[in-house]
């Protein structure tokens, strides 16, 4: 199982901290996540992406491998038994991004709050 689990701040590489732009962090929340902790050609899927993977059918499940490992959120591990998320490149809302979500049985689109940590799969960049 995977062991570490990254709020949205430290797995875009810092340049999405905050929903406000200010002269440290020119991004805001609204803005596609340019950076990442991704290796270089690599990067985190966009909501089409995502879309593409998360459609409610075990079909992309083989070729993924996703695995359960539950979230952090407010210093607390969650789920570990029941869930698995991995963080998008795209805003969702306010403070939140989409990502991918695993029920044990089927990958799903969805958001969270991008102080929760969670996983990060990269993909290759087009």
């Amino acid at each position: 199982m995977p062991t570490n689990w990254y709020n949205y701040a430290l797995a875009s590489a810092g340049t999405i901290i905050d929903k406000n732009t200010t002269s440290t962090n020119p991004a805001t929340n609204t803005d596609p996540a340019t950076e990442s902790i991704c290796p270089k050609g690599w990067t985190f899927p966009d909501k089409a992406k995502i879309d593409s993977i998360g459609d409610g059918s075990s079909a992309y499940i083989p070729s993924f491998s996703p695995v359960l490992g539950g979230y952090y959120y407010n210093g607390t591990l969650d789920n570990e038994d029941t869930q698995g998320r991995w963080w998008g490149s795209t805003a969702y809302a306010g403070a939140r991004r989409y990502g991918l979500f695993y029920n044990g049985s089927s990958l799903y689109t969805n958001n969270g709050y991008r102080r929760t940590g969670i996983y990060v799969r990269c993909v290759q960049a087009p």
